[in-house]
């Protein structure tokens, strides 16, 4: 957002929170009178009196929630104008901790037809260099459309911190024993009897990853809603 437009709605936001203490201030004020005034002539109501009650009850609740809204828009400018980029290693450690929590994700392929194919998988978490290893049965569709085409997606989402993780990347089957030793879970014993024959490795490299994480306020362009981004094929990863 332009300096110009953050300096209009910094005023309008300080002009409306200042009305809103003058309304509360107004009311207290008549309030005080009321009451003084009910003290002087007993417990007999004037007919103004009857008048103004409603008058004041709306009154208030109009003063409530122009106070409630100027404290919340001043509080939502102030934290984006207060809000610095976040760094490379920043959004890495902010998708990794995403990956984490969500613990599934959806890996999205092509058919032959260039129609895009998602299922969900229950992944390991992303390594060092976030490579993302991935469990399934060699005959599955899936495995048929890597090897027709490598370039996948994975899509995690984290719907208690309003997140999600997007990795665009390359993946490549593998069914190395001491990898599959590495990467297993006992839990699934059920789904792959025969480890040698049903179970197969895919480990996905990222080429490029974009995050968002609206509690930790990265978030994407204000304008075109661009997420925030990692070119790992411009990053230099660990060996």
């Amino acid at each position: 957002m332009p300096a110009l437009q953050h300096s209009l709605w910094g005023c309008l936001c300080d002009t409306l929170r200042y009305f809103a203490f003058f309304a509360v201030y107004v009311f207290v004020y008549r309030k005080e009178r009321e009451e003084a005034a009910k003290k002087r002539k007993g417990a007999q109501e004037t007919l103004g009196e009857r008048f103004m009650n409603p008058t004041t009850r709306i009154f208030k609740v109009f003063a409530s929630l122009l106070l409630l809204l100027a404290g919340s828009t001043v509080t939502t400018f102030r934290s984006q104008e207060n809000r610095k980029p976040s760094t490379e290693a920043d959004l890495v450690a902010a998708a990794r901790a995403i990956m984490t929590n969500a613990r599934y994700c959806a890996l999205i392929t092509q058919d032959s037809s260039g129609r895009a194919q998602a299922r969900t998988l229950d992944p390991f978490p992303p390594d060092e260099n976030m490579v993302v290893w991935l469990a399934t049965n060699p005959r599955t569709r899936k495995v048929a459309e890597i090897r027709r085409n490598p370039r996948v997606t994975l899509y995690y989402f984290d719907r208690e911190e309003q997140a999600y993780v997007t990795i665009s990347g390359i993946a490549r089957l593998v069914n190395d024993a001491k990898e599959k030793a590495k990467h297993w879970k006992d839990e699934w014993k059920d789904f792959y009897p025969d480890r040698d024959k049903d179970y197969l490795l895919i480990a996905v490299k990222p080429e490029r990853l974009e995050v968002v994480n609206v509690k930790k306020a990265i978030v994407g362009d204000p304008t075109t809603w661009k997420p925030p981004s990692v070119n790992f094929r411009t990053r230099k990863l660990n060996n």
